[in-house]
């Protein structure tokens, strides 16, 4: 079995990879990819801006770092992916953007607070990734997978954002909500700290509300309508 085999895996990657440069949250620099399903083998964009992706700019690479099919450089940051892939066999979608609020707030070392309904899929918390830099080494990968664990997402200091989802679609969403949920505590913070918010406990009621097949598929519509 071939990359050329998952059609409809290799058209959402390409998809995403758009929607998260629609969206301000990536620029010449960032990317997304897919786990083959079954297998310890991904499809992610060659090196390249993520505004630019089409199925054929895709590479097929394993847990190890290995290009197993297509052409052109990996990403020197596939070690996000693959450490990711290779810790949690949960894990269908891993997407790595430089969003500018998120950025702004890992800086802050502040826990992330839930503003809205979105930002309760994140009812397990945010975690944040202390050391500066380049992720472009097996040790790195591991230790931010490590430090991320079993939530959805992870903020790097001074770097951006890491999701992880079931789906394409779900990693994606992931990615959005996260900058808006820093984005919303950024606004809430430039009025003063004496503000409410959803508590955790109050989150995890409120998750399964807004993560769902039905929510994620009607999200990433509306995404799909902006390209």
């Amino acid at each position: 079995m071939t990359m050329g085999d998952w059609k409809e895996l290799r058209s959402n990657v390409a998809t995403a990879s758009r929607i998260l440069y629609r969206e301000g949250l990536v620029e010449g620099f960032g990317h997304i990819s897919a786990r083959v399903p079954g297998t310890d083998t991904f499809i992610i964009p060659r090196r390249m801006s993520p505004a630019l992706v089409t199925e054929a700019d895709l590479l097929l690479m394993n847990v190890q770092g290995d290009v197993l099919e297509g052409k052109g450089m990996p990403n020197s940051e596939s070690h996000i992916h693959s450490s990711i892939y290779k810790k949690r066999p949960d894990v269908g979608s891993v997407a790595h953007t430089h969003a500018p609020m998120a950025t702004v707030l890992s800086n802050f070392a502040k826990p992330l607070r839930y503003l809205n309904n979105h930002a309760c899929v994140f009812a397990e918390g945010v975690p944040i990734f202390n050391e500066v830099g380049h992720i472009d080494s097996v040790r790195l990968g591991d230790e931010m997978a490590a430090v991320m664990g079993t939530c959805c997402g992870l903020l790097l200091r001074a770097h951006g954002t890491v999701t992880a989802g079931k789906t394409v679609e779900e990693t994606a969403i992931y990615a959005l909500y996260l900058e808006e949920a820093c984005r919303l505590q950024y606004q809430s913070l430039l009025i003063g700290e004496d503000f409410t918010s959803i508590s955790a406990e109050e989150a995890k009621v409120i998750k399964p509300k807004v993560l769902n097949p039905t929510t994620i598929n009607r999200g990433w519509e509306y995404y799909l309508s902006r390209l």
